[in-house]
C-alpha cells in the first residue's frame, strides 16, 4: 500500500527594503572650504577622512528573514559606490584615496573619502549592492538615495595686503648713510663698519610686505603666485634696475628694495597673483623732502 505525496508550496512575501546613505562624519563633511593662496582645505581628508555609511534595512512580514539593518549581509563583490555614475574604483583620481569597509557588520559598505576635493569639481554619490533573500530564493539589488560632494572658495576678499611704510618722505640732509658714503669717497672719513649709519631715514630703504589670509598671517610666497610691482596708472610690471625703474633694486617677497635718492614723488602699488587673477593689492607712495637753506649775511 503506497501513501499519497503532498508537495505544499511555500509563498513567501517580499522583504520590504530600504537604503540610504549618509556623512557620518561631522567634522569631515561632505563641503570643504578651499584657501586657493595657500593651496589648503578645511577639513583636510588626508588627515580626517569623510565617511560616507549606507543603511540597508529589512522587514519581512512573515516574520522568517530577520528584521532591521542587513548591511552584514551585503556581497562584497557587489558594493558600488557611483560618483557622477561612474564606480569610484574606475575614476582615476580617486585611485588609493578610497576605502570599502568590507568586514560582515553593520558598517558593511561604509566607503572612507581621503581626497580633498578641488573646486572645479562636483560629485553626485550614490550607492548599489546586492544580498540574497534565501526564503524564495532571490537576489535583491538595493539603490540609494544621492548626496552631493563638493568644494567652496573662501575669496578673493578673504586676502589682504599691506606694506610695513604706506607713506615715505625721505630727506637727504637727514641721511646719515648718504654723508657717510660721501666722506668717506673724499677721504674725510677713515672706512666703518656703512650699516652703522643706515637707519629709518637712510636712502637705501626696505618695505616690508604683509600678506593675510583670513586671520591668518603668511611669512612665504604661496606656489603658485606672483608678486609684482607698478607706477600707479602703468600696466606694466616694474623690472628691478631697469632704466625706467633704476630706483628699484631688487622685488623679493617680502621685501622690496629702493635707492630713494633717484625717487622725486611716485606712487606704487604692489600686488599678488595667481594664474594671471589679481588677489590683493596694497598702494604705497614715496616722496623726496628737501628742507630749504638759508644763508645768513652779517
Amino acid at each position: 500500500m503506497r501513501s499519497t505525496v503532498k508537495n505544499t508550496r511555500l509563498d513567501f512575501e517580499p522583504l520590504n527594503i530600504s537604503c540610504s546613505i549618509e556623512c557620518t562624519t561631522p567634522f569631515s563633511p561632505l563641503v570643504q572650504v578651499s584657501n586657493a593662496l595657500l593651496n589648503e582645505y578645511e577639513p583636510d581628508r588626508s588627515v580626517s577622512p569623510c565617511i560616507i555609511r549606507p543603511y540597508v534595512m529589512v522587514k519581512d512580514k512573515d516574520g522568517i528573514f530577520p528584521d532591521g539593518n542587513a548591511n552584514a549581509r551585503l556581497s562584497s563583490q557587489t558594493i558600488k559606490w557611483l560618483f557622477n555614475g561612474v564606480d569610484i574604483k574606475d575614476i582615476p583620481e580617486f585611485t588609493g584615496k578610497y576605502e570599502i569597509i568590507t568586514a560582515d557588520n553593520e558598517l558593511k559598505g561604509s566607503l572612507k573619502i581621503f581626497r580633498n576635493t578641488p573646486v572645479t569639481e562636483t560629485w553626485i554619490i550614490s550607492f548599489e549592492a546586492q544580498f540574497e533573500d534565501w526564503r524564495r530564493p532571490k537576489i535583491e539589488t538595493v539603490q540609494s538615495n544621492r548626496l552631493s560632494m563638493s568644494t567652496t572658495d573662501l575669496g578673493e576678499d578673504l586676502y589682504r595686503i599691506s606694506v610695513d611704510a604706506p607713506h615715505i618722505v625721505y630727506n637727504p640732509v637727514l641721511d646719515n648713510l648718504l654723508l657717510y658714503d660721501y666722506m668717506l669717497a673724499n677721504n674725510l672719513i677713515p672706512a666703518g663698519d656703512r650699516n652703522a649709519y643706515k637707519d629709518d631715514r637712510s636712502f637705501e630703504k626696505s618695505i616690508s610686505i604683509v600678506l593675510n589670509s583670513g586671520s591668518r598671517n603668511v611669512t612665504s610666497l604661496p606656489a603658485g603666485t606672483t608678486l609684482q610691482l607698478y607706477e600707479v596708472g602703468s600696466p606694466t610690471a616694474i623690472i628691478p634696475g631697469s632704466d625706467k625703474n633704476p630706483e628699484v633694486i631688487s622685488i623679493e617677497f617680502p621685501l622690496i628694495n629702493f635707492d630713494l635718492r633717484l625717487i622725486s614723488k611716485k606712487e606704487y602699488e604692489v600686488r599678488i597673483y595667481r594664474n594671471a587673477k589679481q588677489l590683493a593689492k596694497a598702494v604705497f607712495s614715496i616722496r623726496r623732502e628737501e628742507e630749504k637753506i638759508y644763508e645768513c649775511f652779517p
